[in-house]
Formats: C-alpha cells, sequence, structure tokens
C-alpha cells in the first residue's frame, strides 16, 4: 500500500495483516502491551478519551524546533495532501480534522466516508491493478472517491522522512501502525503537502514488523521517478524508522490506538479548489 490507496484498497493491500506462520520481523519479548493497558514491567498506559490526544507529556518533547507560525486547533479542517513524483502536481488529497498541532507533533483524524482525490489511470482503472512494469509509466488522471471502512489516525513529526498512520477493525478493534516514507511535510495556510516514497513499513501491536511495497519502490527507480541517491536516502529513512520501531519509541509506546474521535466532530468536504497552489508558512 503506497500513499495513493484509498480506503477499501487499504485493507486489501493488507496495511493492517500480520504475516501468517510468523513471517514478521523483530518480535519483541519483553515489554509486549498487555490488553489491560499495561505493559510489562508495571509501567501503566495514559488512556486516551474521545477527541482528545494523549495526555500531555506522553508525546516526547523534542528540543529542535519547527513549524513555526499559526498552529491549527483540534477541530479544525486542513487538508493532507500528496504531490506526484513526476511533475509535482497534486494528486491526492484528503480532507483531514485536526487532533493536536504542535510544534513536536500534527496528528489529524481522516473520518470514514471523507471524499478525496486519488489517481487512476486514464480509463479509470485503479492504479494498484496495472501490471508492476507499466504501473508508473502508463497514463493517469485523479477522480474523487469516498473513503471507505475504518477512518485513518495520522501522525507527523516535524523533518520526519516518514508519517505513521494507525488503522482499526470495525469496533475499534486496533490493527495496526503503518509507516508511509515521505518527503518532511511542507505546512502552508490550508494544510499540508509531501510526496510519497513509495517504500512503507507495517507494525503490529506485538511489535513485529515488515517491510512493504518493496517491489514498487523497485519499479519507481526503474522507471525513473527515484533516482540513486534519493533512493539511498529513502531506505536509509525506513532504517531509522525500523530503528525507532525497535526501541519502541514515540508514536509507537504513546497510547494513540486508545484514542477516539470527538462525536460532534462531521465529516469535512473536499474543497472545489483541493489542487491549489500553497501560500507556505513552514515545515
Amino acid at each position: 500500500m503506497t500513499a495513493e490507496t484509498t480506503g477499501s484498497e487499504a485493507e486489501a493491500a493488507g496495511a493492517g495483516t500480520p504475516p501468517a506462520g510468523g513471517a514478521a520481523r523483530d518480535r519483541a519479548a519483553d515489554g509486549a502491551a498487555l490488553g489491560d493497558g499495561r505493559v510489562r514491567g508495571g509501567a501503566t498506559r495514559d488512556r486516551v478519551v474521545p477527541g482528545r490526544a494523549p495526555v500531555e507529556g506522553v508525546v516526547p518533547r523534542r528540543a529542535a524546533g519547527g513549524g513555526a507560525g499559526r498552529r491549527w486547533a483540534a477541530g479544525d479542517r486542513v487538508l493532507w495532501r500528496y504531490r506526484d513524483n513526476a511533475d509535482g502536481h497534486v494528486h491526492i488529497c484528503r480532507p483531514v480534522t485536526v487532533v493536536r498541532d504542535t510544534p513536536d507533533l500534527l496528528a489529524v483524524w481522516m473520518a470514514p466516508g471523507t471524499e478525496c482525490v486519488k489517481p487512476v489511470l486514464a480509463d479509470g482503472t485503479p492504479v494498484h491493478e496495472e501490471p508492476l512494469a507499466t504501473r508508473y509509466t502508463a497514463p493517469r488522471t485523479t477522480v474523487r472517491t469516498r473513503w471507505s471502512g475504518m477512518g485513518v489516525l495520522k501522525l507527523a513529526r516535524p523533518r520526519e522522512p516518514w508519517s505513521v498512520w494507525l488503522f482499526w477493525e470495525d469496533g475499534w478493534e486496533f490493527r495496526s501502525w503503518y509507516v508511509n516514507l515521505e518527503s518532511p511535510r511542507v505546512r502552508w495556510s490550508g494544510g499540508v503537502d509531501s510526496e510519497d516514497h513509495y517504500l512503507d513499513i507495517s507494525v503490529f501491536p506485538d511489535r513485529s514488523w515488515l517491510w512493504r511495497d518493496e517491489d514498487e519502490f523497485a519499479q519507481a527507480q526503474r522507471a525513473g521517478l527515484m533516482g540513486a541517491a534519493q533512493a539511498r536516502r529513502v531506505r536509509e529513512a525506513g532504517d531509522a524508522a525500523v530503528e525507532l520501531i525497535r526501541a519502541w519509541g514515540s508514536p509507537f509506546s504513546d497510547g494513540w490506538e486508545h484514542w477516539r474521535p470527538d462525536p460532534s466532530w462531521t465529516v469535512p468536504e473536499l474543497p472545489p479548489d483541493w489542487d491549489r497552489a500553497p501560500a507556505r508558512t513552514a515545515p
């Protein structure tokens, strides 16, 4: 699954499905989360109430700055967008609701039923149905579509070359985290812009993890959408994310899987000018 995947396609791509037979890597024996909110060793997780982020102090504070300018308030609506890797036009747009916006973290909620924009082939065929060899060279267009299934909580820290998405089953049974490797998001007055880097990582509640979309990552290089130097940087970013997973650092240890959206929030609308040029503010 890449950032292009929408709704039920994300589930079809196995974003939250652990591999069979214990094939996931680095299954942790110590410190695994217990079902009652505790972790082995006696620590207690802070529970999260609907519409609110984990208790202040759970998300570690970083010494570095980042994200100067106006902060969004919880409940504000912004756009989470991705630019095409070839020519830079906006080809993915998702209206989201702000959960938290601080110098250390941007957390947003994409609600079920959200109208989004995604790329498809020129004849309307979903991108993932195109053979890999021509997936990134076949002509494309964009369409509006609704996000189906459960919503997605997205977490991003300034200047980090990935965002972390949380997936749930029906009934709020937590499925997995998904590390989407991407360029650090650029803030503008109406939201954030990024560029997907194809390679991703699934992370499961037992702390096991595995790479995703390595075939698409390789094909993007063959198609000329990513040079050798950039590919090396993306792989290094992925390795850094893996080290964070192995250490069970933030946001995996922050209790976000217990978060629930404010029931008063409505589904944000997709604006007519969803692809407008941004007035940029800060990373």
